[in-house]
């Protein structure tokens, strides 16, 4: 299953570049302030940021892609995780007065303003919502404090992890000065998020990617999970992430084909694409 096209709706020029090197697929790259047109009849392929599907989406455009919701991770086995999580809504969050110390994120995105830390469960919540956010928008908190050392992003295609690159390190993530992958790390790592796929088993999306962090003590946890075709790829094999890429967000006609691990849009991604412009059709 090849796409005709695989679209790469960023800012990020060197992603859609990387990709097309890879020579597998045709890419196009769009700074995603239009919403490419295509025939129906072809099928094509995304990479894009969530915020940018959310805005493609509101504009009418047919993506058929691959997704892991805000409560995928807390169906895991417990030893694959190493500490406990709970997901719920802000508005949740507050009402069960959660004030104790707790590393907070929102779930499903990431928001600058907004980023995973260690801080006092409400105030990061009323933080969030000042920003305007609505109050469904998804956090995840966990009490549980993990001395990450290094951190690992797995693309898993069908089952398989079939690339794995370093993208934290105790000095520095990847893309600053001096950052240097941990190869010796990466091959356990890629051994131990292949044994937490097998694990998992059906409750997964055809492709996604999968982080695992390796904390102090030299213990894997897996450390979230995110939609393939919004990853960031680092220094993975191009051509297996492409792949990954293609069978998350493969689309035909309106077909959908991910059950119910289908991306759609969630109240923050709603709110965000509705306070932009709406895109025009290109």
């Amino acid at each position: 299953m090849k796409p005709d096209l695989l679209i790469v709706a960023t800012y990020k020029s060197w992603i859609a570049d990387e990709f097309a090197e890879t020579g597998y697929v045709d890419v196009k790259h769009s700074l995603g302030l239009e919403v490419p047109i295509f025939p129906e009849d072809k099928p094509v392929a995304w990479w894009m940021p969530t915020e940018v599907a959310a805005r493609f989406a509101r504009a009418g455009a047919e993506l058929n892609l691959a997704t892991i919701d805000a409560h995928w991770l807390t169906t895991l086995p417990e030893d694959l995780l190493g500490r406990d999580i709970w997901v719920g809504t802000a508005r949740q969050a507050l009402d069960l007065g959660m004030k104790e110390l707790a590393y907070c994120k929102p779930a499903e995105v990431k928001i600058s303003a907004a980023p995973a830390q260690w801080i006092e469960v409400d105030y990061f919540v009323n933080s969030l919502l000042q920003l305007g956010v609505p109050e469904e928008i998804k956090i995840q908190v966990t009490k549980t404090f993990l001395d990450i050392r290094y951190e690992y992003r797995c693309f898993v295609n069908q089952k398989q992890v079939t690339t794995i690159a370093t993208y934290l390190t105790p000095t520095g993530v990847f893309g600053q000065d001096g950052f240097t992958r941990n190869l010796s790390g990466e091959v356990l790592a890629a051994d131990y998020a292949q044994r937490a796929v097998a694990a998992i088993g059906e409750n997964q999306p055809c492709a996604y990617t999968l982080d695992i962090a390796e904390l102090a003590t030299g213990e894997l946890v897996v450390m979230e999970a995110n939609p393939v075709w919004a990853s960031n790829p680092y220094d993975c094999d191009k051509t297996e992430v492409v792949k990954a890429v293609i069978q998350g967000s493969y689309t035909l006609g309106h077909s959908k084909t991910h059950g119910s691990f289908q991306w759609e849009l969630d109240p923050y991604l709603t709110w965000y694409a509705q306070r932009r412009p709406l895109l025009p059709k290109a």
